[in-house]
């Protein structure tokens, strides 16, 4: 359903397993939480792309905390490593062994506190809060506007897929048909079509979709605007040395129904989120009337369920096994020996971190005052970076076939019944729903592939494949492209 500002609702109050998952990987994986920081809260000018399935501020939140507790142990490494210093010039054997001793100690108390505690714990599977502990109050104001951007009604994308943060280009269709031509009765005479505007059609479409009650299920209207177009639009970036804005009125939106600017695409965006947040069905509909002619369009994508990685925080327990323990002994001594190497280099990094933001955030003003299409798309999101590239359960395969054929027939049926209650001649556009409904055709007892398959006088049916980032698609779906008037 659509919120009062055309936000989606609908969302279960329990954190998703997608969400848990990511807060897990901050701790697991420094270089994830990096990565999330780098491309959240510390980006200044490029859009912060809609992130499906995962609340984006705990996650956040963790990245903080994680790099956090990262800086404190290599700060008292860096420490150990003067004691070093000073013990073995001054020959004082018992000092040199009992700083090594505390260095190590110091590292398997943290790991083993980060895996077991605040992993295995606090972010084992059934966790109601996994909301980090403070992170500080101007961090935690930086991590709340980055999760507010991803909430709004606009997505400013770069390069070439508008649809940046849905995952996995699926299928989809596209076909125009004319509404001047009245249906014909029983007598032969042809109706006189009776007027509509294409904003009655997206209300139509989005109060049965509304009545199937799909949990998960959220309508928005959204646009989608390219980064380097969007420097035109003063409501859209109001200062261009900041981020575009994410959010808009719904009225302001919904202007965009039938519009005519280029730069500016308004779709209505049907998402199904299932199994926790690990599974993310996107569905997007367009409508368009050109003269005669109305134009419909729909892309589907998906977000699979993330890579088994980040999966690791499920076979974690509270208290660790004897093997675990005698693992998590060896690891934490090689990681002694590499984090006392690279103590002061990671505390210079870390110290020149807010320099190299002013500077980079220097060089882009620049090139924002030269460069008139300067992209402000937003990148791919963490939770694209993470995802698989098939299934984990069988059943989440059939799920998405499920949502897909519900919603994609529930959006046919309107559409014709609308069109007929308004004196359409809708045999041509029956013709061309036979043709969508009837692709992927599952014929048991036999070995039958239903890649091309069509329906329908004058209409054909071909097949693509897309490979997409990351990695590729978990299907491989036939496109009908129906052909004549």
């Amino acid at each position: 359903m659509t919120g009062p500002n055309g936000s989606p609702t609908g969302r279960p109050m329990q954190p998703s397993e997608a969400t848990r998952y990511l807060c897990a990987a901050a701790y697991l994986d420094g270089g994830f939480a990096e990565k999330a920081l780098r491309q959240t809260i510390y980006e200044r000018h490029r859009a912060v792309a809609t992130s499906p399935g995962v609340e984006l501020v705990p996650v956040l939140g963790h990245c903080v905390a994680a790099r956090n507790r990262r800086t404190v142990r290599d700060l008292i490494l860096a420490i150990a490593v003067a004691t070093l210093i000073v013990a073995l010039v001054t020959g004082r054997p018992r000092l040199l062994v009992l700083t090594a001793l505390l260095s190590w100690f110091v590292v398997l108390t943290e790991t083993a506190t980060a895996r077991y505690d605040v992993v295995g714990t606090r972010l084992a599977r059934g966790s109601l809060d996994i909301h980090p502990r403070s992170t500080g109050s101007r961090t935690s104001r930086m991590v709340r506007e980055a999760g507010d951007r991803v909430s709004g009604n606009v997505t400013v994308y770069s390069g070439f897929s508008p649809f940046v943060g849905s995952g996995l280009a699926l299928d989809g269709w596209s076909f125009a048909l004319n509404v001047r031509k009245g249906k014909e009765s029983l007598t032969g005479r042809r109706a006189t079509p009776r007027e509509f505007a294409v904003t009655e059609l997206y209300d139509a479409v989005g109060r049965e979709l509304s009545r199937l009650r799909i949990r998960g299920l959220s309508l928005q209207d959204r646009l989608f605007v390219h980064g380097q177009d969007v420097r035109q639009l003063s409501e859209l970036l109001p200062d261009p040395y900041r981020r575009p804005v994410s959010d808009l009125p719904l009225e302001l939106v919904r202007q965009y129904r039938d519009g005519s600017d280029y730069s500016v695409r308004h779709y209505l965006s049907i998402q199904i989120e299932d199994w926790r947040g690990e599974l993310v069905l996107s569905m997007f509909f367009r409508l368009r009337r050109v003269s005669e002619t109305l134009f419909m369009e729909t892309s589907f994508f998906l977000l699979p369920p993330l890579t088994e990685r980040r999966h690791e925080v499920d076979s974690l327990q509270s208290t660790p096994t004897v093997r675990e323990v005698t693992i998590l002994v060896g690891k934490s001594i090689l990681h002694t020996i590499s984090g006392m190497i690279l103590a002061y280099p990671r505390l210079i990094s870390r110290m020149l971190d807010p320099v190299n933001r002013r500077a980079k955030e220097h060089a882009e003003r620049l090139r924002i005052s030269s460069d008139a299409v300067f992209d402000y798309g937003a990148q791919p999101t963490i939770r694209e970076q993470n995802t698989a590239i098939d299934y984990r359960r069988y059943f989440q395969r059939l799920d998405k076939e499920m949502y897909a054929k519900t919603v994609e027939r529930t959006l046919l049926d309107v559409v014709s019944s609308f069109l007929d209650d308004h004196d359409i001649d809708t045999s041509t556009f029956d013709e061309r729903r036979s043709t969508i409904l009837n692709n992927g055709v599952m014929v048991t007892g036999g070995s039958f592939a239903a890649e091309n398959v069509a329906a329908g006088n004058r209409s054909t049916a071909s097949s693509r494949r897309r490979n997409n980032t990351p990695g590729g698609s978990p299907d491989t779906a036939p496109t009908p492209t129906p052909t004549g008037g």
